[in-house]
């Protein structure tokens, strides 16, 4: 280890004749340091020195301690998981200096899921050079457009057709005053690169009206990961959405609010569940609501909003945390064949499955986008 670094979100706080290092319950760890030199060479370990620097620098406190003795706490710290970094590992990245230090609590964040600290680096670059499109930019899809941004997504190609209304400033939070009346598109880029001028915004003001204009996008964009916070036209924006991600093979999200509850789905193109498994699976099982699914269907019946911008935020940010881990791969999603609801009401998470169904085009390997539109009143049972 050339430069030793104590993660720099992790509180060391001696007591007694003990160390403990981290701070939540059931994580932090102790550990004996009856003399207080392992406080000592740790809270000097800040990746400016090599192990030889900071054994002079403990000299003056500790005279009698030895070089092996600091390199033997040093390695033996390094050897616990998510404690200590070796800081040559920034130079050697790909992130210059500015990128670094804007994104250093992104990085702190993801070293929680990067045991050796080798990879938080190769994480960032991941999510850093990532294309995504965002299908919506109300109150879900404002939450996720500057969660992206923040977390300094290269570009982003965010969809949507209405102008900003008094009633959006309640949860939207890309907008102000002064863009009533104006595209949300329009006001979404100003407020975008007015926060980070490194992510590349492309508005399209746009009405989607079938698979295909979905399908053009995402070809045009060379896109990575697909986000759909619409909820317009009901049902139908998912399904064009998701046969247009099951032709390109890319993993996407969808989520929206109901009443109280909040749901999100992941998919994961040929590995998961998709958005018409979950259909053919409700068809299958619950007969009772086929026919009011197609209803709404042929219908395309919709309803005011209610929503804050807290359960806007908490959806989107969930969202999110199934975005950084499938780009980054530090750890599998978490609501791919399932459904995932919060209960405002009464702060529950559930899940409900979502099976794989064996008869789905994403099973059979069979594209039928253009079936997805032309019959409003087709089943799909």
């Amino acid at each position: 280890m050339k430069y030793p670094l104590v993660r720099k979100h992790l509180m060391m706080v001696p007591f007694g004749k003990k160390l403990s290092i981290g701070t939540t319950p059931n994580v932090a760890i102790e550990i004996e340091d009856p003399d207080g030199v392992i406080y000592s060479v740790l809270s000097i370990c800040d990746g400016k020195r090599t192990v030889e620097e900071i054994h002079r620098t403990v000299l003056d406190k500790f005279p009698h301690t030895t070089l092996e003795n600091v390199m033997e706490i040093i390695e033996q710290v390094s050897s616990m998981p998510y404690i200590m970094d070796d800081a040559a590992l920034a130079e050697e990245s790909n992130l210059n200096e500015y990128l670094r230090e804007r994104h250093s609590r992104n990085i702190n964040f993801l070293t929680n899921f990067d045991p050796d600290g080798n990879k938080k680096f190769e994480y960032m670059r991941k999510i850093i050079n990532t294309t995504v499109v965002l299908i919506g930019l109300g109150g879900v899809g404002s939450s996720i457009l500057y969660n992206l941004a923040s977390l300094g997504v290269k570009k982003v190609i965010g969809i949507d057709f209405d102008k900003v209304d008094l009633s959006n400033l309640n949860r939207q939070i890309l907008y102000r005053e002064k863009h009533v009346g104006i595209y949300k598109t329009e006001a979404a880029s100003e407020t975008i690169r007015e926060f980070n001028s490194d992510v590349e915004f492309i508005p399209i003001n746009m009405k989607l009206n079938n698979y295909n204009d979905i399908l053009d996008i995402l070809k045009e964009h060379d896109a990575d990961f697909v986000i759909c916070a619409a909820d317009k036209p009901p049902l139908w924006i998912y399904r064009w959405t998701n046969q247009a991600c099951l032709e390109m093979n890319i993993p996407w999200i969808y989520g929206g609010n109901s009443e109280t509850t909040s749901y999100f789905q992941t998919i994961i193109p040929y590995e998961s569940a998709c958005y018409q498994c979950k259909e053919k699976y409700i068809f299958a099982n619950f007969p009772e609501a086929v026919e009011k699914y197609e209803s709404i269907l042929a219908g395309g019946y919709e309803a005011q909003n209610n929503c804050l911008t807290a359960s806007s935020n908490v959806l989107g940010s969930f969202i999110i945390f199934d975005f950084i881990r499938i780009r980054t791969g530090m750890a599998p999603p978490l609501s791919t064949n399932k459904l995932t609801y919060f209960n405002y009401k009464t702060y529950e998470i559930d899940r409900e499955d979502v099976p794989i169904m064996d008869t789905c085009d994403c099973q059979r390997g069979i594209l039928k986008g253009d079936e997805t539109n032309e019959n409003h009143n087709q089943s799909i049972k």
